[in-house]
């Protein structure tokens, strides 16, 4: 029985004892004990709640409940009678059915005082004196009018805390409540509504659980203007953190990876050079056999090789004893038909039969060795050169070209024959033979379809490349059918590249596209007196310089390849019979690409036409076709390859951006995606002006990371200091740069300052060795002078190694003494060897070079040094030279005017376009030197005085009369400059002129330039 069941007031009552101790004592009866509980039982009932009962069998149970229950709630009331401000409602019994309740509220209201009292303590006292009825109601209107407040701005528990502060409600009230009054005033509801719809916006961030986001949101912290950036800003670094975790690379060690990568590179190396040491080992240990038996099938093998006399052929001793000769040479090289040949059909089996340079074997001689097999492999370039057998020519559409005798034609071959018949195929697209990439890129793009990986150059190489050389020549379509001209200026061009220091190691190669060509060019170079060429021709060599026509000349390959195409325009009609032999024919391209993939470091054309005398209008061959578009390579220069690439899609990456912004912020030039192919240099740096990039960047990006193999993503890059001749080389690693991006940049610096000294060096060296050969030469001309004029015996011989006379000698190399012929004079190009200048002051000289005597000296000291270096030298250079001596890079007029006033004013020349400072040992009526720029910024082409552009005319026209236009890039490229700008044509044209009036050029009716009488 609860207080449900019965009166609250019940429990009070003093009968429930009696009753108690009465239903005791009727429980201990032994007779009319239920009747005895029933009437004890009835004096309870009254008492009972409606609907409630009790049973006399409870009875004792019930009671003694209820009377402990009587002494719980009054020891309750007691209870919470002593809690201070604690106020229970009148009459209040703990028995009472919602006494629970009553509680509850009395507490609340016990809590609110207490903060009433504590933080308001004047409306505490509003409630102490009470309440009438409309001050409730005026309570109630404030209540419900803040709760709709809320409602429209959409406030929550953390906005509504946050409004109040510490302060509280009322204080928070009091600051804010008349200025949100006068602005609804004044702008009404509106905007009420777009904070609250910003809120309920907001909200969503805080259901997504970006709660910080929200509150710097709403806080002001974040500009909203910013919202969008800052929230992908948070998702991206917290991605990378994610992203770093679960890479494991969250504690990247770049340097230690860097080192892995490089003992992976030794390993592999190391097992590359021990394969061939170790592959034989294991094949003797595996033998079957005692190679020292006497008796037995071994024995009589080594009998039969030892025989002087009546021996078995090879194909009797393989077919008699396969087991041992495949035991002792079980990798057999030989040709298809030899195969056939030495090998019996029945004698063994091979595991494997290889089929190399596949484009050139027919299908018939192929069938034998493949029968021999149990699995075939078959390798070729099907862009390469077919089997071929002799045809007669057949112009079709060239009806103006003439005869020229037999010509290939193309048969199927077993690597054609492959492809068409579906054989499951391997792509191998590593290219790795040149040295330069442009050598490659053109048969990339026009044959390989951009598939071919190269490895990208630094550039600005002279010596390496595509080059044109046009030549004034006429091909004979007589009984010759030569083009003299241009088989000279080949073999001129060996004689250059022999006697050049930087060029004498490069192996050289000569193609033509006809028998005649190559024998003519293989004469004169039979027939030269010259030592390097007869040594460079003998078959001891290790490259010995090969000449072969277009036919013959697939598998071979040389550092250099001089092209000589000899044919030109016919004289009389002006136009070029576009018969180029095999090249004209249907599969002709291939042979091109096999002519201008021979080289390795070099492609040197030479060409009696212009490219757009091939007339795309007169011709649907396409190997002529290409032609036309790779001399337009060749003579436009490295500019046109940007056209290469053009078809290879670039993927934005923007971490390479970001890294090469920042290079850049550095103080270097940078760009990005160096390379024609697929395989790029991610971001190539160099100093300002320098004229070839000096570091290869190479990330970790997309790029990298689609490469399919270990040695693709790290050791390739490897290569670019090996093979392509990158002076410095920096691997680049995401969570480095993310952890420490000023690191990653001082390393690239570093590589910087690294690859300028060793450049600064390697041009130290190379003048060292120009010096040196200088002097040898000087040596050898006054040995063999001596040797001529004997003088008379009591006449004193002088030594002529003094070193006055070596002196004399070179001051002769550099140009002849008045007193000489010019005619005597040999005139041979020389390297351009630019001054370096080295500090002999600081800027505080140069503010006092007007009046001190010492500063005077020093600065004239300077100007003889780059007199004697670089003279004839232009005035302005003169100037800028010798004040980088002393640390001024940055000049004015002024500056360079207190210097030149220095200069002696007898080593001047005065020309319209420039005034030039010419060194005591040269005369610059009798000099016939000119010096080859390697690079086009060691020197401006307006800095080259007109007499050196003069006698580089006159080179240009030993060999044969030539048309103004053919005169002037002959003379450009004899100088080291590529491009025939509008202001180097001026001043060549001004050199034409100079060199008309002094006599030494002169100009025929027709228009072409020869030598002048006084040459």
């Amino acid at each position: 029985m609860s207080s449900s069941r019965s009166g609250p007031r019940f429990f009070s009552s003093l009968e429930l004892d009696s009753w108690r101790d009465e239903a005791h004592q009727a429980g201990k009866r032994l007779l009319n004990k239920r009747k005895a509980l029933e009437k004890v039982a009835d004096k309870l009932r009254p008492q009972l709640a409606p609907a409630a009962s009790v049973l006399a069998e409870n009875l004792q149970w019930t009671l003694d409940r209820l009377v402990a229950a009587r002494g719980h709630a009054s020891a309750l009331y007691q209870q919470l009678g002593a809690i201070g401000g604690l106020r229970l409602p009148a009459g209040w019994l703990p028995t009472a059915p919602d006494a629970e309740r009553q509680l509850h509220q009395a507490c609340e209201a016990t809590e609110i005082s207490r903060v009433l009292l504590r933080e308001h303590p004047a409306m505490w006292a509003l409630f102490e004196a009470g309440f009438g009825p409309a001050d409730l109601e005026l309570l109630e209107r404030l209540r419900s009018g803040w709760q709709a407040w809320r409602g429209a701005l959409h406030c929550g528990p953390a906005e509504f805390a946050f409004w109040a502060g510490e302060s509280g409600w009322h204080e928070a009230w009091q600051r804010d409540g008349s200025s949100w009054l006068a602005a609804l005033k004044t702008d009404g509801l509106l905007p009420v509504q777009r904070w609250g719809a910003a809120l309920a916006h907001a909200d969503v961030l805080a259901e997504a659980g970006l709660t910080e986001f929200r509150t710097q949101l709403l806080r002001g912290v974040i500009d909203p203007d910013e919202a969008e950036e800052a929230y992908r800003r948070g998702v991206a670094t917290t991605a990378l953190a994610e992203r770093l975790r679960a890479g494991e690379v969250e504690y990247f060690d770049a340097q230690l990876h860097d080192t892995h990568i490089d003992q992976f590179e030794t390993v592999a190396a190391r097992l590359r050079a021990a394969l061939p040491e170790h592959l034989p080992s294991v094949l003797v240990r595996r033998r079957p056999f005692n190679p020292h038996e006497r008796r037995g099938r071994v024995a009589d093998f080594t009998a039969e090789l030892r025989r002087k006399r009546g021996g078995r052929s090879f194909r009797e001793l393989f077919q008699s004893y396969p087991d041992i000769v495949l035991a002792l040479t079980p990798c057999v090289l030989v040709s298809p038909a030899s195969a056939g040949h030495f090998l019996a059909p029945d004698a063994a089996r091979f595991d494997l039969v290889v089929f190399d340079e596949a484009s050139q074997i027919r299908v018939a001689e192929a069938i034998g060795a493949m029968g021999r097999g149990t699995s075939v492999v078959v390798v070729g370039d099907s862009k390469q050169m077919p089997p071929t057998t002799v045809m007669q020519a057949s112009h079709g559409e060239e009806e103006d070209a003439p005869d020229s005798g037999p010509v290939p034609e193309d048969l199927d071959s077993i690597l054609s024959e492959a492809v068409e018949s579906g054989l499951p195929q391997r792509w191998l697209s590593w290219h790795y033979r040149s040295r330069d990439e442009s050598l490659i890129a053109f048969s990339n793009r026009y044959y390989y379809d951009n598939k071919l990986s190269s490895l990208p150059s630094p550039g600005a190489d002279p010596d390496a490349g595509v080059r044109w050389r046009r030549v004034d020549g006429q091909f004979d379509r007589g009984e010759s059918r030569t083009n003299a001209v241009e088989a000279r200026e080949v073999v001129a061009e060996i004689v250059r590249r022999l006697r050049e220091p930087a060029t004498r190691a490069d192996s050289i190669g000569v193609v033509t596209f006809n028998v005649q060509q190559r024998d003519l060019i293989l004469d004169l170079l039979e027939d030269s007196t010259d030592p390097l060429v007869r040594e460079r021709m003998s078959e001891d060599e290790t490259e010995p310089i090969f000449v072969k026509n277009l036919e013959n000349v697939q598998g071979d390959e040389r550092d250099v390849i001089l092209f000589s195409l000899a044919f030109s325009t016919n004289p009389e009609t002006g136009k070029l019979p576009l018969n180029f032999g095999p090249l004209s024919q249907t599969g002709g391209e291939r042979r091109l690409n096999v002519a201008i993939t021979r080289a390795r470091r070099q492609v040197v054309l030479f060409s009696s036409f212009d490219p757009g005398d091939i007339d795309l209008a007169r011709t649907t061959a396409i190997g002529t076709r290409h032609l036309r578009a790779y001399c337009e390579l060749a003579a436009s220069g490295v500019d046109r390859l940007g056209d290469l690439s053009s078809t290879r899609r670039q993927r934005r990456d923007r971490i390479r951006e970001e890294v090469a912004a920042a290079i850049r912020t550095r103080g270097h030039e940078v760009i990005t995606g160096h390379g024609l192919s697929d395989f790029t240099v991610d971001i190539a740096v160099r100093v300002p002006g320098a004229p070839r990039w000096q570091v290869a960047v190479i990330l970790d990006g997309p790029q990298w990371s689609a490469r399919p193999t270990v040695a693709d993503r790290d050791s390739a890059p490897a290569y670019l200091r090996g093979i392509m001749g990158w002076p410095e080389l920096v691997r680049f690693w995401l969570p480095a740069w993310v952890r420490d991006r000023a690191a990653i940049l001082d390393r690239v610096d570093a590589a910087v300052e690294r690859a300028v000294g060793a450049q600064a060096r390697a041009a130290a060296e190379a003048r060292t060795a120009a010096e040196a050969q200088l002097a040898a030469a000087a040596r050898a001309a006054l040995e063999a002078a001596a040797a001529e004029e004997q003088p008379e015996p009591s006449t004193p011989v002088a030594d002529p190694f003094s070193g006055e006379q070596v002196r004399a000698i070179v001051s002769e190399r550099r140009g002849p003494t008045p007193t000489q012929s010019p005619a005597e004079v040999a005139v041979e190009p020389m390297s351009f060897q630019p001054y370096e200048p080295t500090l002999v002051g600081d800027t505080t000289d140069l503010d006092v070079v007007r009046s001190s005597a010492r500063v005077q000296a020093a600065v004239r000291a300077v100007l003889r040094e780059v007199i004697a270096t670089e003279g004839p030298v232009e005035q302005h250079r003169l100037a800028r030279l010798t004040l980088k001596c002393f640390d001024l890079h940055k000049t004015n007029a002024d500056r360079r005017a207190s210097v030149l006033a220095l200069v002696d004013p007898g080593t001047l020349r005065v020309h319209p376009i420039g005034t030039f400072a010419w060194p005591s040992t040269l005369d610059p009526e009798a000099w016939r030197g000119f010096r080859r720029a390697r690079n086009s910024s060691d020197r401006d082409f307006d800095e080259i005085a007109p007499e050196e552009i003069v006698n580089a005319v006159c080179h240009a026209l030993a060999s044969a009369r030539r048309a103004e236009q053919d005169l002037l890039r002959a003379t450009l490229e004899r100088l080291g400059y590529r491009r025939l700008t509008e202001k180097i044509e001026s001043r060549l044209r001004y050199g034409l002129e100079f060199g008309q009036e002094r006599g030494r050029i002169a100009r025929d009716p027709d228009g072409r330039y020869r030598l002048g009488p006084t040459t």
